[in-house]
């Protein structure tokens, strides 16, 4: 009987830590991508301000 209860447990538990570990990937992706594209328009600013001084 305790090791039915013990599983019940378990899984919910089992569950937050796969989509706490998925948020926290998600997130971190999503900072990295946020922060390519900044250089990236930073990059094209510069470009476009080189041309248009020219």
């Amino acid at each position: 009987m305790k090791k039915i209860y013990f599983t019940i447990l378990l899984i919910p538990i089992f569950i937050l830590l796969l989509s706490f570990k998925v948020f926290v990937y998600d997130e971190n992706s999503y900072k990295q991508q946020f922060r390519e594209n900044n250089i990236y328009t930073k990059y094209n600013e510069s470009y476009v301000n080189n041309i248009s001084s020219n």
